[in-house]
């Protein structure tokens, strides 16, 4: 097992804790410590302990053709047709040990979700990234701005979603659908 620099981690990644040999899903960073959750408990570790688990692969060696199809996989629960979260627990179709990088899984949720919004002609879209170092809210501003039906994007929810604002031609059908959040 490899040492790892906590600022190489992506979300999700499956890590060893050196000391005593825990396994578990890095979260994010918190105070300097890596944010680790263990069998659904969070338990924060020094940078230094922690090993990238041996069964991880690394981040190219996942195939995007090897992911569930986005509508085969389960919604996160009682969110409105608008919102999506892609916080990893919402998505228990994701397993870390899959050798899938997480991002690469929560940007195929991303862009099926904004697709199907899109095909709906919704005008307001939520998309729930979380605060972490930033990495999925600069991939998922990406896969936005590829899209010719965004018209406006703003960080709400002090900067742990988007508000994405969509506009269609004019005389095209447009669904209207007001903002909810849980």
């Amino acid at each position: 097992m490899e040492k790892v620099d906590i600022n190489s981690l992506w979300i999700g990644d499956l890590v060893t804790l050196h000391s005593n040999g825990t396994i578990g899903t890095f979260e994010g960073e918190q105070d300097g410590l890596a944010k680790i959750n263990v069998d659904g408990r969070i338990i924060f570790a020094h940078p230094t302990d922690l090993r990238l688990h041996s069964n991880a692969q690394s981040e190219n060696e996942g195939d995007l053709d090897d992911i569930e199809d986005p509508s085969d996989t389960q919604t996160p629960v009682a969110a409105p047709a608008n919102v999506i979260d892609l916080h990893l627990d919402k998505w228990p179709s994701y397993k870390p040990s899959s050798g899938i990088p997480a991002l690469d899984f929560q940007m195929r949720q991303c862009a099926h979700f904004v697709d199907s919004a899109i095909e709906q002609r919704l005008t307001s879209i939520v998309i729930i990234h979380g605060k972490g170092a930033g990495v999925l809210k600069t991939n998922v501003r990406h896969l936005l701005s590829l899209k010719a039906e965004v018209f406006q994007i703003h960080d709400i929810h002090a900067g742990g979603a988007l508000e994405v604002i969509l506009h269609y031609r004019e005389g095209e059908k447009v669904q209207n659908k007001s903002r909810h959040m849980p």
